[in-house]
């Protein structure tokens, strides 16, 4: 739902950045709407030291919301008001409606005494805000007076009366508490709630892939996710009270439910005022939120790792949430370590935003990258691990784009925070879908302004995997290898993307099951011996050619190990290699899909990314 409350991105702007998008600052259980519905204990304040609550009551009374309004009942010091009118004295004798009748109330002080004293149920208008209140007295007049209600605190009874029915309609931000279990799994916080027609509807993520379903109220919840770890979109039905829910977990020899309680805490409650969510069709590993006056927050979630990319002309929000990084446009001088972010940076022309490279001209299969380092506009900056820090900042670099063994160099991270160089990492390599890594076209497309140019690339690979799928499914297998210096071989795990291309163009990988999807690994290493166990009998076999510049004919494969010469493939003339450069070029996957299903289906004319070792 779009939602664009300010014409100008000018101060409210900012503050609504800073304050209730960015999460700096709690709200003390008030939403922007008024409080949820609950029970309060709340200070009655009044202009007259003859007007006021009982000393026992510390100057407070009980605030009872429901559907949106609000009642305070409080306990006088005495007898001596006999009546109440909301609004002023003029009005109170011809309006009979407005006239609030005393209660007999018992109050106790401190030392056990206790008195009988009047009280009233007064609607509050508003909190924080002068209201009229007339009084009548023992003699029968009618006094003017100004009140107001103040520092609205949860209490204890009204804590099982906070209903999520409460809030508005809109997207809103909870940290929840997690119980239950052998304490290994757990939902993450805080969770995101989207309340639509009164109903509030919680998605949860949980730390691992092995949930299949889950019961709330006896009702079965399965996951909207296919791929990753198990997320479901479950009822919220009330909050700070403990609600009971079942997962059920196939992580065992056979299917368990475990009985788990969620909490959530109307305290940490933040309303997300943002005008839209960009709508991601496979990556799992990251998000893209629009805000009011062209702020856009990208955010990294394996690491939760948040990016505000502020226009060129707005102001920086203060007080941002620790650990929000601040990326001005216009995007430049970026140090580009992620070598397959280069060719997205390529197709969205954005190859002048990088100034540095973490690979050498040489080590570069991307003809502009290339011809860019030629010209000396991109300057190498070192590995991963061993950066030219007095380079990159001396000459201004603004980001870090990191790949995942920036995990392995923890005092590079360290060294990078001491300069003042923020660092993303690129997780691409972590979705398990093709698709998923084609998408993060998107997350450059967002940062650098080019959100168009990136769906229409990723809409036109995205075209070429539903043309082959179209095509009949073919029973025929496919191992993807690579030998290793000490004489291994180097497999795919099942849940790798490339084993999933294997599928979508028609074929089936070899290996049905290998491997532990948790771990986030792509490969695995294996004994000459297991893979012939599990491969031998493969239609197809083909040869990873990244990592050492692969082979140029069968006679080079067999001179890396003798055994494969027992292989059905090698004996059929079904061996294939890929091109070096296909790593650094995720935008190719759909072409290399096609060129695997062209292989399948023996129609290998046009290949673009593998061929045929004779």
């Amino acid at each position: 739902m779009k939602r664009s409350l300010y014409k100008k991105p000018a101060a409210a702007v900012m503050f609504l950045l800073a304050a209730l998008l960015l999460g700096c600052q709690k709200k003390d259980s008030v939403l922007e709407a008024g409080l949820p519905d609950g029970i309060y204990s709340a200070e009655f304040h009044t202009d007259s030291t003859m007007f006021h609550v009982s000393e026992a009551c510390d100057g407070k009374g009980v605030l009872t919301v429901e559907d949106g309004e609000m009642i305070i009942h409080i306990s006088l010091n005495s007898k001596n008001i006999v009546n109440l009118y909301s609004g002023l004295a003029k009005d109170a004798k011809k309006d009979s409606a407005g006239l609030l009748m005393p209660t007999e109330d018992t109050v106790t002080y401190s030392d056990g005494m206790t008195e009988e004293v009047y009280g009233f149920d007064v609607p509050v208008p508003a909190l924080d805000t002068e209201f009229d209140l007339a009084l009548l007295g023992t003699k029968g007049k009618w006094y003017d007076h100004k009140v107001s209600v103040s520092n609205a605190v949860l209490s204890k009874e009204g804590t099982q009366a906070v209903k999520a029915s409460a809030l508005s309609d809109g997207t809103y931000s909870v940290d929840m508490t997690f119980q239950g279990g052998s304490g290994k799994a757990a939902i993450l916080s805080p969770v995101t709630i989207v309340v639509t027609d009164g109903k509030a509807t919680a998605t949860v993520q949980w730390n691992s892939p092995n949930y299949d379903y889950m019961l709330v109220d006896e009702v079965k919840y399965l996951p909207v996710n296919t791929e990753g770890d198990s997320v479901f979109e479950i009822p919220v039905l009330c909050f700070d009270e403990p609600m009971q829910v079942i997962g059920d977990t196939v992580a065992m020899s056979s299917p368990h439910e475990v009985e788990y309680t969620l909490t959530f805490h109307a305290d940490t409650i933040k309303e997300i005022l943002h005008e839209s969510s960009m709508e991601l069709q496979y990556a799992e590993n990251f998000t893209v939120e629009h805000y009011p006056g062209g702020y856009v927050l990208l955010t990294t979630t394996v690491d939760n790792k948040k990016f505000l990319l502020v226009p060129e002309d707005g102001e920086i929000p203060q007080d941002l949430e620790d650990g929000i990084v601040v990326l001005k446009r216009p995007i430049r001088d970026l140090y580009l370590v992620a070598s397959s972010a280069m060719d997205m940076f390529c197709a969205l022309d954005g190859l002048d935003k990088i100034s540095f490279s973490g690979q050498k001209e040489d080590g570069w299969y991307i003809e502009e990258a290339k011809d860019a380092m030629a010209r000396g506009e991109i300057l190498y900056a070192g590995k991963y691990n061993k950066p030219d820090y007095e380079l990159i900042v001396s000459n201004g670099c603004t980001l870090a784009i990191e790949n995942t063994m920036i995990s392995h160099a923890p005092e590079v991270v360290e060294k990078l925070e001491d300069f003042g160089i923020p660092m993303m990492i690129e997780y691409s390599s972590y979705e398990p879908h093709p698709l998923g890594r084609v998408e993060w076209v998107k997350f450059y497309g967002a940062l650098l302004d080019k959100e168009k140019e990136a769906a229409r690339i990723f809409e036109e690979q995205k075209a070429i995997f539903e043309r082959i799928a179209d095509d009949e499914k073919t029973d025929k297998t496919a191992a993807f290898f690579f030998v290793t210096s000490n004489n291994l071989i180097q497999v795919r795990q099942s849940t790798d993307y490339i084993p999933k291309i294997i599928e979508l163009a028609g074929g089936k990988y070899v290996f049905e099951n290998l491997g532990d999807a948790e771990t986030k690994r792509s490969t695995i290493n294996m004994q000459m011996e297991e893979f012939y166990a599990g491969a031998k009998d493969a239609d197809f076999l083909i040869y990873n050619s990244s990592i050492d510049g692969g082979v140029a004919s069968i006679e080079d494969l067999v001179d890396k190990c003798g055994l494969l010469a027992e292989f059905k493939a090698v004996n059929e003339g079904n061996v294939w290699c890929t091109t070096r450069d296909v790593y650094q070029q995720p935008l190719s996957i759909g072409y290399l899909a096609e060129d695997i299903h062209a292989m399948l289906s023996g129609e290998t004319d046009n290949m673009n990314y593998m061929f045929r070792l004779e």
